[in-house]
């Protein structure tokens, strides 16, 4: 007896957090009715009092747009509401917790021939289709349950709790957390949970952000509307894998995308497209980014996955399968590649950079690449009949087609570079002299050529020199030296500066 008590009680105490989430936010009306497509349909029997708010509970196709290192995307909603002529209450769910009030916007979807609203739209070219459906006011509430609360919200339902060390799975009714997590089971005996690991919930949508709104309409039945607004917490970043062939003449480019989404809400099978490109933004206002006008560009044919084109000053990428994004998690997608591409193996000694001979990998951004290339880390790698190697890692820019990429792997083992400033005298009252020696020696198995790079001071003249030397920039020239095997060089300046 005592058992079906338990039993019955418990049943009556689970059914009273059902108006939970409706009493939080005020709202008087009735039980909503949810239809297929996320609009409510009135009561049966209507509660008196006024007339509760229509609602849409879940998204509709979505587009996500993420912007490259700006914790930031634009969401582009389209969803079914149901809409009469005049001004009508509705909350919008399934949205952004962290969603940005002041980016939303609404627009209805007009049909190319329906009641007449093409003809009413050439009639006059002038009427602005987001005049027909206005917010005239909005509110966007987002609780943020903690776990007391949430434990305080579920107290006498059914809940599940595992505990660590494979302790097992523990279910039923939440009946106190005095102590420790305090379940009654379904035969009224109580377990005490002191070491929870995981509490599992009830799904409570009522408890997730919504939009409350005052909407002014012209329409009238289900209609098609895009809402948009920018959340944040999203973001991606581009990287590289680049192998080079075992003769080190060229090789293989492959990237990736990695999307990183810590906004609370989940993004399944949505349209995804990747803005990359220097995006001002200004704290006092948050302006929508309107890639879906950005004009289309000519682009080389799309990279394995992803279609590109270019977007006001920036580039856009477009992934051309859905992507669903977990909150939470991070995805990463490939993004493109290319095989056999030429490079140039440099040895570089800049003493002012690093005080040993640098390894630099250079090529250019052109077929079979051939695609605006976002900022990324790029890993280099090298094989060989043992397997890959890996060489180093650096760092590319946002790269243009057409313009060269250069890696830098790391120093040199076994080439050997010493600089020495040889003398250094006052020759004027604001004039100085001063005399450089670098000393090269290749202790590899095969001849080499080193560029010897030396930043200058001041207004220089380089007095004489024991070479000839390229002049790169107003503070830096450079010594092309050829090195043989076991060959040692030195190279010897003596400048004026002011």
């Amino acid at each position: 007896m005592r058992s079906i008590r338990n039993r019955q009680r418990g049943r009556s105490r689970r059914d009273i957090p059902v108006l939970w989430g409706l009493l939080g936010l005020g709202l008087l009306g009735g039980l909503l009715v949810l239809n297929p497509g996320g609009a409510r349909t009135q009561p049966s029997s209507p509660t008196p009092g006024p007339e509760a708010p229509l609602t849409s509970e879940e998204p509709g196709s979505l587009t996500l747009t993420v912007f490259q290192n700006q914790d930031l995307a634009l969401v582009e909603d389209r969803r079914v509401l149901s809409l009469a002529p005049g001004v009508l209450e509705y909350q919008i769910r399934g949205i952004s917790p962290r969603l940005l009030p002041d980016s939303v916007r609404l627009e209805p979807i007009l049909p190319a021939s329906e009641d007449g609203e093409a003809e009413a739209q050439a009639q006059n070219p002038n009427r602005d289709p987001e005049e027909a459906l206005r917010i005239l006011e909005q509110r966007f509430h987002n609780p943020s349950l903690s776990l007391n609360e949430l434990l305080k919200v579920h107290l006498g339902e059914e809940v599940e709790v595992f505990a660590p060390g494979g302790a097992g799975t523990y279910r039923g009714r939440l009946v106190s957390t005095e102590g420790g997590i305090v379940l009654e089971d379904e035969f009224g005996r109580l377990q005490v949970i002191r070491d929870a690991q995981r509490i599992q919930f009830p799904a409570r949508p009522e408890t997730g952000p919504v939009l409350l709104w005052t909407l002014r309409s012209e329409l009238e039945g289900d209609r098609s509307v895009r809402l948009s607004y920018l959340t944040e917490g999203l973001d991606w970043r581009a990287d590289y894998a680049a192998v080079l062939s075992a003769d080190e003449r060229s090789l293989d480019w492959e990237a990736g995308v990695t999307l990183t989404n810590r906004s609370g809400m989940d993004f399944p099978r949505v349209q995804l497209r990747l803005v990359s490109g220097q995006l001002r933004r200004v704290r006092e206002e948050r302006p929508v980014f309107a890639v879906a006008e950005a004009a289309r560009a000519a682009a080389a044919p799309a990279p394995p996955g992803f279609e590109e084109q270019a977007a006001f000053e920036y580039r856009l990428y477009t992934l051309l399968r859905p992507a669903s994004i977990p909150t939470g998690e991070s995805v990463r997608l490939a993004f493109l590649e290319g095989r056999d591409i030429p490079v140039e193996k440099r040895y570089i000694f800049a003493a002012h950079e690093a005080s040993g001979v640098q390894v630099w990998i250079e090529l250019v951004n052109e077929p079979p690449l051939g695609r605006a290339l976002p900022p990324g880390t790029v890993r280099l790698y090298r094989r060989s009949p043992q397997g890959l190697l890996l060489i180093g890692e650096d760092r590319i820019r946002h790269t243009p087609v057409g313009e060269r990429i250069e890696l830098q792997a790391g120093l040199a083992f076994d080439l050997v570079a010493e600089r020495t400033v040889k003398a250094r005298e006052r020759v004027g009252q604001f004039v100085y002299r001063e005399t450089v020696e670098v000393v090269l020696t290749n202790r590899k198995a095969e001849a080499v050529t080193v560029r010897v790079r030396e930043r200058l001071r001041g207004t220089w003249n380089v007095v004489r020199a024991s070479q000839k030397y390229e002049q790169l920039d107003a503070q830096t020239i450079e010594f092309v030296v050829e090195l043989g095997v076991g060959a040692t060089a030195v190279v010897q300046y003596t400048y004026e500066y002011q």
